[in-house]
């Protein structure tokens, strides 16, 4: 099977969701992969690594608007 490569603005991509939809292609057949920069991950796994060893715990939302 034929694949391509695209560069697609996020405010796009419902569109593009929309239009393969529309086209009958399977989850397999459109493998869109959001990326983000190395920083960014590198971020996360910091403050997953923290909350896994007790460092950092969970909030919700309700509790972070009446702080």
């Amino acid at each position: 099977m034929p694949q391509i490569t695209l560069n697609i603005p996020s405010e796009k991509l419902e569109l593009l969701k929309e239009v393969s939809d529309a086209m009958g292609l399977e989850s397999e057949e459109l493998n869109l992969i959001s990326t983000s920069p190395d920083w960014h991950q590198q971020v996360l796994n910091e403050r997953l690594e923290k909350f896994k060893s007790g460092h950092s715990k969970l909030h919700n939302w309700e509790d972070f608007e009446k702080d």
